[in-house]
């Protein structure tokens, strides 16, 4: 998603994603109140501990599908999957893991 900031934080067994505007109308300024997240994450199970980003330019041949955020989670398990995947879905919803992420450390 070209040019879209977001802010990623754990919040229990989920990481929460909302989008990032400064100056936009998706802030919580005077009158905009809290927008709601972008995506809601589960981790049944665990809590997550540890995000990773980096960024994947949208301009060097790399796909949606591309993996570029990496969670762990207090049990050891870790998961890596595409937050460009996440956040083309439909907004506020809480999903499943996108199709071709990877997990690590299955045993904790």
């Amino acid at each position: 998603t070209k040019g879209r900031k977001c802010l990623l934080f754990q919040s229990g067994d989920a990481l929460v994603i909302y989008g990032f505007e400064i100056g936009g109308d998706g802030g919580g300024g005077a009158g905009g109140g809290n927008p709601p997240p972008i995506r809601v994450l589960r981790f049944p199970g665990t809590t997550v501990t540890a995000i990773a980003h980096r960024v994947v330019g949208d301009g060097d041949g790399s796909t949606v599908s591309d993996h570029d955020l990496l969670v762990g989670g207090a049990t050891g398990e870790v998961w890596v999957a595409s937050l460009r995947a996440l956040i083309m879905e439909a907004a506020g919803k809480e999903v499943s893991l996108p199709a071709g992420t990877l997990k690590f450390n299955t045993d904790g």
